[in-house]
């Protein structure tokens, strides 16, 4: 089997969602699991799971993607692919010009 480093979930089913998320949480060690949708979306699917959502600790993104202003398809999948690449790498997306003195 393959492994991932990240995984995006939305089936725009709430209750198949529900299922891919819980079978994430039971067999899976994906570093970044990303839940599309408004913040309420996420925190339904993580109550529906009862216990199993503990397995998902510190794993689980959503509303998914950087602030990055993001409308167009493109855009949205840039925001995502960033966050994806910073959360891996241990960052949080801030501007670098952050850290000039």
């Amino acid at each position: 089997m393959a492994r991932l480093d990240a995984l995006v979930l939305m089936t725009h089913n709430i209750d198949y969602d529900e299922r891919w998320l819980r079978m994430i949480a039971a067999n899976s060690q994906i570093p970044y699991v990303g839940l599309l949708g408004p913040a309420p979306r996420r925190a339904g699917l993580l109550n529906s799971l009862g216990t199993a959502a503990t397995r998902l600790a510190g794993r689980v993104f959503g509303p998914v993607g950087l602030d990055i202003g993001a409308e167009t398809p493109e855009e949205i999948a840039l925001s995502i692919v960033s966050e994806i690449h910073a959360a891996l790498n241990g960052r949080t997306g801030q501007p670098l010009t952050k850290n000039v003195f």
